[in-house]
């Protein structure tokens, strides 16, 4: 039996304790540090001159909604407009007939979901997070609709024991309150936990699921068909996969993974409900974060830096069908900027597909938060 109290003992806690700060709600906080503060200037969205009428960022169909600086931006052919002022809004999502858009709002010491209405005006709060006691502190992060828009699924810290914060997915009645709440998933300790849910249409949740393997916590995608079930994986430790996007159409699963430990590779595979196909690496090289599928499908957009350390912009890649012989057009044109295309290569014993054309950045100026998830409408 391990004692803790003597110095092997506490080398071995602290350990664990910088485990589970480095993951789950510690990669969160960490990640905040990938927002830059050197000396580059940056532009808050609405300040950003009006793009030529023939630049790729006008031809974004829809709406997108993303993060700078704790405010919410919306873009909607080439335009932004901010719709809620800095206030520490994060991880915007939406679905197809969601009444609505989800927030985060994240606070020092807790965060709460909200759901509000497209253009920012009618908020209701969902979670009451905040305690007098430090330690009843709560934190909900990745709210997304259920298919048919009456639940929230969302990554929620409950139940803690002391230090340990490893959050699990649950899902609540969107017009319930946390005492409704189902636990779907159980973390594995000193890991972070399960994190980005995207619920499918069978019903099933797919997530991020964080695990220690060799000294090491590494993310797999994980499928779970009910609450509080066993559950499979879709991919494995060691390509430590996660941040998945499921396209509308259902058929294409986005993923960054990171299996060389040294930068991450935005990968699509197809998608089949619980299994998935050989990866294509369409972007490789640097930090890779918040791959958002267009509306029709037909391709990504992410966030990126564009020269090392900078700030995160906006990048376009087409793909309009990476497993056809003969692809459809793509809505945007142009040459890939910085970047660049990793050629097909083995993922462990997995299989690639053929690598699609290259991106486009869209933005140059600005400072999106990589933390926060796009939602594209």
């Amino acid at each position: 039996m391990l004692r803790w109290w003597t110095k092997g003992g506490l080398t071995t806690a602290l350990a664990l304790m910088l485990i589970t700060l480095c993951s789950g709600v510690g990669v969160y906080l960490l990640l905040s540090s990938h927002r830059t503060t050197g000396a580059r200037v940056v532009k808050r969205p609405t300040d950003v001159n009006r793009p030529a009428a023939d630049a790729p960022i006008n031809h974004l169909p829809g709406t997108i909604y993303l993060i700078e600086k704790g405010a919410l931006y919306q873009l909607r052919a080439g335009t932004y407009s901010m719709l809620l002022p800095p206030a520490g809004w994060t991880q915007p999502s939406t679905t197809a007939g969601a009444p609505g858009l989800l927030l985060a709002k994240r606070d020092a010491a807790y965060s709460d979901l909200y759901l509000m209405g497209s253009d920012g005006k009618a908020q209701t709060q969902l979670t009451h997070n905040a305690n007098r006691t430090l330690e009843a502190n709560h934190w909900a992060f990745y709210p997304r609709f259920s298919q048919d828009g009456k639940n929230v699924l969302f990554s929620y810290d409950s139940p803690k024991f002391g230090y340990e914060v490893d959050l699990s997915v649950w899902s609540m009645p969107l017009s319930g309150s946390i005492v409704e709440a189902r636990k779907w998933t159980t973390p594995s300790s000193y890991t972070g936990g399960d994190v980005e849910p995207v619920p499918l249409l069978s019903g099933a949740l797919l997530y991020a699921k964080y695990s220690i393997v060799d000294s090491e916590v590494l993310a797999q995608l994980w499928v779970m068909d009910l609450p509080g079930g066993q559950g499979r994986p879709l991919t494995t430790p060691q390509e430590d996969c996660s941040q998945a996007a499921l396209s509308p159409d259902g058929r294409q699963l986005a993923m960054v993974c990171s299996g060389d430990r040294q930068s991450g590779t935005l990968m699509v595979a197809p998608f089949a409900g619980d299994t998935i196909g050989p990866l294509t690496a369409v972007v490789a090289g640097g930090e890779l974060a918040e791959p958002t599928w267009a509306p029709d499908s037909s391709g990504l957009v992410y966030l990126a830096p564009s020269a090392t350390a900078g700030p995160f912009q906006l990048w376009w890649v087409g793909l309009p069908n990476v497993h056809s012989a003969s692809p459809a057009a793509s809505p945007l044109s142009g040459q890939p900027e910085d970047r660049t295309l990793l050629r097909p290569q083995a993922t462990g014993a997995r299989p690639t597909a053929p690598a699609p054309p290259g991106p486009i950045q869209l933005t140059s100026s600005l400072d999106f938060d990589a933390t926060s998830t796009i939602a594209w409408q």
